[in-house]
């Protein structure tokens, strides 16, 4: 009798082993597969971008990879600088906008920390990122690392932002209405192409508005403009370059919505000193 129960008081203590060790193995299983459902899914959720190639790929590739500051950054130049980005646009080429978001490094040319306060307008740069860019206009992306290079782009720019600036605010009544403004920089020497179309962008926020780059000729063959009744919805701004000789700008500036409605700034005389410019408008006028 007293073996039979032992037997018994046996074999149940080995099923409660077997039942508790199965238990915890089905436990740990599970959630190592929930583990793995979890890491599939991140993995496989990256968002969709494009790098400066034009190749399409997750957006957070490699994110835990330290980044490789070994190979030399990519130039752009420094179009506007605001508090969370930098207006830019690469110098080697035609086209081309961007805003890039502050990243942890900014460095001078020695590799000396700088803050954003040090970043100016005209400012050439080494920006250091994995390539990706956001398919907007502009485009859009952040930077691991920022280094200056001790170079600078047209000086000229600068001033005509000033005057594009100026010229908006003059008889603000003609600005009244419009949904998209148009900018004629064809008579302008000084500036790369990729400047005068970050000027045109700029610009365009002085009117609170689209801007684009645009001839009268252009606008009229669109069917956006008639030569008698003028620009119904937008504005033409036309800037004449007509000198540009060392520290020593000429040139003339208007704004067009038709033939009674425009705005002149005549013969603007400027000068470049102690790395700013000051310019004097010789007249104006409407119409």
């Amino acid at each position: 009798m007293k073996r039979t129960m032992v037997r018994r008081c046996l074999g149940a203590a080995l099923i409660a082993g077997m039942t508790f060790l199965y238990g915890c193995g089905g436990s740990q299983a599970g959630a190592a597969d929930k583990t793995a459902g979890i890491s599939q899914s991140g993995s496989a959720g990256g968002i969709e971008q494009t790098d400066a190639a034009g190749e399409s790929g997750p957006g957070n590739e490699n994110a835990n990879d330290a980044p490789d500051y070994s190979a030399g950054g990519t130039r752009y130049e420094i179009l506007e600088v605001k508090d969370t980005y930098i207006l830019v646009i690469d110098p080697e080429k035609e086209y081309g906008l961007y805003t890039a978001g502050y990243g942890p490094l900014l460095e001078d040319e020695k590799g000396g920390k700088i803050e954003i306060s040090d970043l100016k307008q005209g400012m050439i740069v080494e920006l250091f990122w994995n390539g990706m860019v956001q398919e907007t206009y502009p485009a859009q992306f952040t930077f691991d690392k920022l280094r200056l290079t001790g170079e600078t782009g047209s000086r000229e720019f600068a001033l005509y932002a000033g005057i594009m600036k100026e010229l908006a605010e003059k008889d603000s009544g003609l600005n009244e209405g419009i949904s998209e403004s148009y900018f004629d920089f064809t008579g302008v020497t000084s500036l790369t192409a990729g400047e005068k179309e970050g000027l045109a962008y700029l610009s365009g926020g002085y009117y609170g508005v689209w801007g684009r780059q645009a001839t009268a000729e252009e606008l009229t063959a669109e069917g956006l403009m008639d030569r008698e009744k003028g620009i119904e919805n937008g504005i033409l701004i036309t800037l004449q370059e007509l000198s540009a000789k060392g520290n020593k700008v000429k040139c003339n500036a208007t704004k067009y919505r038709s033939g009674t409605g425009a705005y002149y700034l005549n013969d603007i005389t400027a000068q470049y000193s102690d790395g700013e410019w000051t310019y004097k408008i010789g007249s104006e006028a409407i119409s």
